[in-house]
Order: C-alpha cells, then structure tokens, then sequence
C-alpha cells in the first residue's frame, strides 16, 4: 500500500520506470504508513531525477535511530523529509512546533507571525509574498495540513517534532 501512495505523489501522471526501483526500496522503510508514503512521495516529487532519488534513498536517517525506530517508525521518514527542506522552511516549520497539538493556524495569520518574529530578513515588498510562498511549499509537502474549517490549518507530525532535530 505504501508503495502505491507513493508512486501516486512522487509521479502524478509521469512515470519514470527508472525511478521505479528506487521507489521501492523507499517504500519498504515507511512501515505501510499512508502519511508516511504520502511526505515521502511530495518529497520525491520535487526532483524527479535519480540522484536525488538515490539521496533520500540512503540517507543515513533511515538506519540512524536503532531502536528507538521500533516504538516510532515514523522517525526516520520524518527525518529524511526534514533533512532535505531549505534552512528558511526548516525555521518556519520550526516556529510552527511553539504552538500545541492540533493549533489551528490561519494561512495569512501564520505569514504575518513569521514576518513580525523577524524570522526572515528582506524587504517589505516581498515580505508577504514570500512568505505565503513558503506556508504553500510546506503544504504541498504535506507538512501543513487543511481542516474542515475553512481556511484553517494544522502542522503535521514533522512540526511536532523535537527542535533539535530542526
């Protein structure tokens, strides 16, 4: 099942049979969580070239965690997933992990509280812009997540993650 979630986000509508192999292998280390095949395959998606491929595929956080990969099997692939973000979405998920479980957070809300935290530094002009650029970036990565309230959102599982591992 794993498999099939991810080939569904990682391709779309174009396969690359020569990807296919390596997706594989991805998707044995995912435990058979859709969530899991789903962050991994966006992830994927973003360069759809064998050497990144390969890269996400022997990263040293799938093997790095021992033990403590048994009680949470998720810790590894959200790991890989944080490993390949930009320094910039790193912070921003980052802010995000300050706030309780299941926080709803308002799309331009959340933009305007990175911009007033002086996360980021640049010019007005852009301030706005670039940031709803980055809450998207971190949506189509599954990393932010809709609700049923409109316009409402919740930071998934990486954000909730440990700082140290920002």
């Amino acid at each position: 099942m794993s498999s099939t979630i991810l080939k569904h986000h990682a391709f779309g509508i174009n396969k690359k049979n020569n990807l296919e192999s390596i997706g594989e292998e991805i998707a044995a280390k995912l435990h058979g969580l859709p969530l899991l095949a789903e962050v991994i395959g966006r992830l994927l998606r973003m360069k759809l070239d064998e050497g990144h491929w390969r890269n996400v595929s022997e990263s040293e956080w799938w093997d790095n965690y021992g033990d403590l990969a048994i009680t949470n099997p998720a810790l590894p692939s959200v790991t890989v997933t944080l490993e390949f973000l930009s320094d910039h979405l790193k912070k921003c998920l980052g802010y995000c992990s300050m706030f309780p479980s299941n926080y709803l957070f308002d799309k331009n809300k959340l933009a305007h509280m990175w911009m007033s935290d002086s996360m980021q530094q640049h010019h007005e002009f852009v301030y706005e812009t670039r940031e709803i650029q980055w809450f998207d970036e971190l949506f189509n990565r599954s990393l932010i997540q809709p609700t049923v309230q409109k316009n409402k959102y919740i930071a998934a599982g990486p954000a909730k993650m440990p700082a140290k591992v920002y």
